[in-house]
């Protein structure tokens, strides 16, 4: 079953699904805070450690992600700042696939807990007048109740404040770029590290090969010597 919404020990606030179990940031093969990233060769998890205080960073910015609907909290682009915490410098090309990974589960989330909706007036209408109001003839024409309207102005004023669904698209597609865009910084950063230190490896191959042949050079020309000088002796 799919996790249900719990509280927090600290702020004592309802959360609406539980970071820890969707996000995993404990590798359960250590019981510890690892990468979450995937060393394929190995077919586990990487058990390279991360830094307590990029830990802490990473709960802080999960704590507040749990206050939103989980279909919200997997667009939100600071997901993308948690990814970049949790991953190593060598798995830093897997940001898509974790990524795609921590969405899919957001998404197949069935929170515990409704929110309350706020019921939207109708056009050019105001709330009803509270039940201690005073409806007399000189507040309200024959007696009877009528509906205040409101001004254009502030219609506009209200309605504003509420997201607009394109706009909401263009703010995921946004976000979607921005992502892809950090991961590719990403994997042509690991690429570079990848590659100066293969540049770094070769290099010393190269020196202890030609130090290896400078050695036996010399005890070559060492034995030659030997030789001439034992012909010499010889000789006399």
């Amino acid at each position: 079953m799919p996790p249900t919404a719990y509280i927090s020990r600290v702020k004592q606030e309802p959360k609406l699904w539980d970071p820890e179990e969707v996000i995993q940031l404990v590798n359960p093969a250590t019981g510890s805070e690892r990468c979450g990233g995937q060393a394929v060769t190995c077919g586990r998890r990487c058990q390279r450690k991360i830094a307590h205080v990029k830990v802490s960073r990473a709960r802080r910015i999960l704590d507040e992600l749990a206050m939103l609907e989980p279909a919200e909290a997997a667009m939100s682009p600071r997901l993308s700042d948690v990814l970049d915490i949790m991953l190593c410098y060598q798995h830093g090309s897997q940001a898509d696939e974790v990524s795609q990974q921590w969405t899919q589960r957001l998404l197949r989330l069935r929170t515990g807990i409704s929110r309350p909706r706020l019921r939207t007036p109708r056009l050019g209408e105001s709330p009803v007048p509270p039940a201690g109001h005073n409806n007399t003839k000189s507040n309200s024409q024959d007696g009877k109740n009528h509906k205040f309207k409101t001004s254009p102005k502030a219609h506009h004023a209200y309605f504003k404040q509420q997201p607009d669904s394109d706009n909401v698209e263009e703010d995921r597609q946004e976000d979607k770029a921005k992502a892809k865009a950090r991961a590719e910084k990403r994997s042509e950063e690991a690429r570079r590290m990848n590659n100066e230190r293969n540049k770094r490896v070769k290099k010393k191959k190269k020196k202890k090969k030609k130090k290896k042949k400078k050695k036996k050079k010399k005890k070559k020309k060492k034995k030659k010597k030997n030789t001439a000088n034992g012909k010499k002796q010889k000789r006399r």
